[in-house]
């Protein structure tokens, strides 16, 4: 996992997946990062949560599922830090 969240931030790669282009645009900037070895259907759940309190970037990094999207804007930052609490937990 290290080395693919390594990957998505040097800034020159060959752009493969959606989060190579949006880190590739000059208005991106990572804070941080949060990651869990985890089943995909983990990651679904947590993507389902963050949809209840966000506004969804439909299909962005859920090609390979079900969910509406995996890339959302979020207005209310204490939710998310409690919300990746519980995952990081569970």
């Amino acid at each position: 996992m290290e080395k693919r969240i390594e990957r998505h931030l040097r800034k020159t790669k060959q752009k493969f997946w959606h989060i190579d282009c949006l880190l590739d645009d000059g208005n991106v900037q990572v804070l941080k990062g949060f990651y869990k070895y985890a089943r995909k259907s983990t990651e679904c759940k947590v993507a389902s949560r963050i949809a209840e309190r966000s506004v969804s970037i439909k299909g962005f990094g859920s090609s390979d599922c079900k969910c509406k999207s995996h890339l959302f804007k979020i207005g209310d930052y204490r939710f998310l830090r409690e919300l990746m609490r519980e995952a990081l937990f569970t």
